[in-house]
C-alpha cells in the first residue's frame, strides 16, 4: 500500500467522523426497520388545512371527476388556517403516464385563508396548442393534480379525460 492510500483513508475516515459528530449522517446502523433518531427531530409539522376541489369552474361549484377532450379543468386551492405572511402554492398537473404537462405557481402575502385556482385545457396530446400542432399522443386516462403549499404537499386529486 502506499503513503498516499494510508493519508487519504486517514483523512476520509476524519472528515466522515467530523460529519457524523455534526449530524451530517447517521454514526451508526441499526436494524432496517427501525427509523434513524434525527429523522424524527424535525418532522414537517402542517397546521393548516387544504381543501382541492377539480372542475368545471374556478370557484369550486361545478365538481366533477371526468371531462372531455378539449374541456377547461379547474383546480380550487383552499387554505385555511395559515400562518399570515408571504406563500407559495403550486399546481403541478401530471398526465397518464405520470409526466408533468402542466405547472402553476404564485408566491402571495397572505392573511389566515388563501383560495388559488389554476386551469388546464388538454388538446390533441399539447396543452392549449392542440389546433396549432396536434399529436398522436394520447391525452385519454387518469390525470392527477397535486397542490403544495411552502413546498410541503397540500392535497391531491385525479381525475379522467375521455
Amino acid at each position: 500500500m502506499k503513503k498516499g492510500d494510508d493519508v487519504k483513508k486517514t483523512a476520509t475516515a476524519i472528515l466522515l467522523g467530523l460529519l457524523a459528530a455534526l449530524g451530517g449522517i447517521p454514526a451508526g446502523c441499526g436494524p432496517a426497520d427501525v427509523e434513524h433518531p434525527a429523522a424524527a427531530l424535525n418532522p414537517v409539522e402542517r397546521k393548516w388545512e387544504c381543501n382541492l376541489f377539480v372542475g368545471r369552474d374556478s370557484r369550486g361549484k361545478q365538481p366533477a371527476e371526468a371531462f372531455g377532450e378539449g374541456e377547461k379543468i379547474y383546480a380550487r386551492a383552499v387554505f385555511r388556517d395559515l400562518t399570515p405572511g408571504e406563500h407559495r402554492a403550486s399546481f403541478l398537473w401530471y398526465d397518464p403516464e405520470g409526466s408533468v404537462r402542466e405547472r402553476w405557481k404564485k408566491t402571495k402575502r397572505t392573511g389566515t385563508n388563501w383560495n388559488c385556482w389554476s386551469w388546464l385545457r388538454v388538446r390533441g396530446g399539447r396543452e392549449g396548442l392542440g389546433v396549432l400542432l396536434p399529436s398522436s399522443v394520447s391525452v385519454t386516462g387518469e390525470w392527477k393534480v397535486v397542490v403544495s403549499l411552502d413546498g410541503i404537499e397540500a392535497a391531491r386529486k385525479r381525475f379522467r379525460i375521455r
